[in-house]
This record gives C-alpha cells, structure tokens and sequence, in this order.
C-alpha cells in the first residue's frame, strides 16, 4: 500500500493518458495533437476539442449518438484533413462522417420547401428554405422573411430533402419527403401541428381498444368424484 501511495501522482497521469486515448478521435488538422470528446459545462452536448487548448482553439460539433474513431485508411478527410469518424445514432444504422460541418463533403444545396404561411396570413411573401449550417452541422427550415416572421422549422439530421409542393392540411406548414436507409417518409415540418397530436390521440386510442378486449372465457372443466 506504501508503495502505491508513494506513486500516486503517476497513477493518476496514467488514468489521465487512458481517458484520455479511449475520448480520442484523431488528430487536430491544425497543430497535429489529439482531438478528443469533450462535454460542454453548459449545455451537456458533445463535442470534439483539441487537447493543445488554449494554443490552439480548434473544436467540431459532434452528431448525435455514439463516436467511434476510424482506424487505419478512412480515418482522415481528404478534402479537408479532419478526423472522419463512425457515428452509432440511436435506433438507426451508424454511419461515417467528416467532423468538420463546412467540409465540402457535408454541404447540401438550400432547398425552397414552399411559401411561408405567417407571412401569406399577413399579405406579404416569404420563401421557407432548407438550409444546412456550416457551423453546427444542424438542419432546418428558415422564411427569407425570418427577421419580420420568425418562422422556422428543424429537420432531421440525415436524409435526403425534397420538396413535395403540399402543405399540410391541418397547420399550413409545408409537407415534405425525406429519404433515408430505411426508406422515404412524408412529414409536416410544424413539430407543432395539431395534426401530429390528433395523430397521436387516434394511435393511443386504437391501442388502449386493442388492451381491453374481453377475453373469451374457458371451457368449464368437468369435476370429478370422489371414490367411495
């Protein structure tokens, strides 16, 4: 136990090295020292930081789900020199990306998804545009006309985006089609439609008919007598 105690200050920079190797990610493309996950004080996200802070101050938005570290070839961006990684998302397939969100390989064309409803109501034009920011790598929906209006939607972080030309019926919102692998999906954008709660009402409805069905009752077993 002496002994142990006696290294204390090596043990805890050889836990320090350990966390520190299984949080790495790669290396930073700008000073060549580790890139590792970090989790932000502030809002609990992840994201990838380069150990060489405050020298160098490189840092990458990280997707949702688990990160995995890409060995061997793959493992660096040739467009950009940025790690690549393996991205286990939660109930979907993992898939690997560049962690840097303006690298030419994460860039999507804006999409117009249809006229603005707000600013229709108010007389006015407004085109809703999809748009994929190049600083968090986040997806959404925005009016040219945001700064009076304020509208904006989120979309999902994966899947291809097409406009379908339909609003929905119940918010005005506009509908439009997402394609990933586990196939095409037509969504309304209002996360607040009241359509998606009607839906809901019906879903959970239908279930709790399902949970009170009567049971069938069972044959009545034949007694039997006792012998004399």
């Amino acid at each position: 136990m002496d002994g142990l105690i006696e290294h204390k200050d090596d043990l805890s920079e050889a836990i320090a090295d350990a966390v520190t190797a299984d949080a790495k990610i790669g290396t930073c493309p700008t000073c060549g020292r580790d890139l590792v996950v970090k989790t932000s004080a502030k809002t609990r996200g992840s994201f990838a930081g380069c150990m060489g802070w405050p020298d160098c101050d490189v840092t990458y938005p990280l997707p949702q789900g688990k990160i995995e570290a890409i060995d061997g070839d793959g493992a660096v961006c040739p467009e950009c020199g940025a790690p690549r990684v393996k991205v286990h998302p939660f109930r979907s397939r993992a898939y690997e990306t560049c962690i840097n969100p303006a690298c030419p390989t994460n860039q999507e064309p804006d999409v117009v998804v249809g006229e603005c409803p707000a600013c229709k109501a108010a007389g006015t034009h407004g085109d809703l545009v999809a748009h994929k920011s190049e600083r968090t790598g986040k997806r959404f929906i925005r009016c040219t006309n945001y700064d009076v209006c304020g509208t904006s939607y989120p979309l999902p972080a994966r899947g291809t985006l097409h406009a379908t030309g339909e609003v929905c019926p119940d918010c005005g919102a506009p509908v439009v089609e997402v394609i990933t692998q586990r196939g095409p999906w037509r969504i309304c954008v209002n996360m607040d439609c009241p359509g998606k709660e009607k839906a809901a009402a019906a879903k959970g409805s239908h279930a709790r008919g399902r949970g009170s069905s009567a049971k069938k009752p069972g044959a009545k077993r034949p007694g039997t007598k006792k012998a004399k």
